[in-house]
Formats: C-alpha cells, structure tokens, sequence
C-alpha cells in the first residue's frame, strides 16, 4: 500500500519527518544472539567482519542501565540530528553490507563456472 501511495505523483505524497518516532529493544530475556528479527543475522556479520562501525551504531550500555534510557540521554541532546546521524549511518551500513554480499555473490559464481569448466574437462577424459 506504501508504495502505491508515495509512487502516485510526483513525490506530491512523501514527506519526511525528521523526528524519531519509534525505536525497537530485544527484550532483556532473549538472550540468545540471534534472538529477533532474522536481519539480526546480517548486521551482526556486519559487526564481525571487523570494518569499521560508525560511533552512533556503537553505543555502551553500562551496568545497572536499560538501553532505553541510555538512548534517550543520546536522543534529547539533539533529536534531529541524532535521528539523522542514525539514518545516515545505518544507510551507509545497508549499502557496505549489499556490496558485500554482491561480491561474494561474484566469487562464488565465478568458482561455481570453474568447477563446471572442470567438470567438462574430466567428462571429456572418460
């Protein structure tokens, strides 16, 4: 329905908001590292691959504090620039991340191509 509704027009009906409305926590009993959402999976792989992750997707929670007030402290210094600073960085993130896959992607068609070109060879042999 999103979609049919921005792509109707010229842009006539998009507007954004640079106010951050909604932030979504793991709840403390989930434990488990891939509790959540399966995209979880992908920023995780993200993290572990040791580039360079920007500050804002970085933040400590200290002992005896939730992430939500910990966030919050972050959020009300500056609300529009932090929303925009997340956006801007989680971008950034999704398009290293696509480029990584798109690369892999690459490497195994090429090693998939090889192992055919072998495959011919040593049909060819018997």
């Amino acid at each position: 329905m999103w979609i049919r509704i921005i792509s109707s027009g010229s842009g006539d009906h998009f507007d954004f908001l640079p106010e951050v409305t909604c932030l979504h926590f793991v709840a403390i009993w989930k434990k488990d590292v891939n509790s959540g959402i399966a995209e979880t999976l992908h920023w995780r792989a993200l993290y572990e691959s040791g580039i360079e992750i920007p500050p804002i997707l970085q933040q400590y929670i200290p002992e005896g504090k939730s992430e939500q007030e910990v966030f919050w402290k972050e959020i009300e210094k500056n609300p529009i620039g932090w929303s925009r600073q997340l956006r801007k960085s989680i971008g950034n993130m999704m398009d290293l991340r696509i480029e990584t896959l798109v690369s892999q992607n690459l490497d195994l068609r090429s090693q998939l191509h090889q192992l055919r070109e072998d495959q011919e060879q040593m049909e060819k042999r018997n």
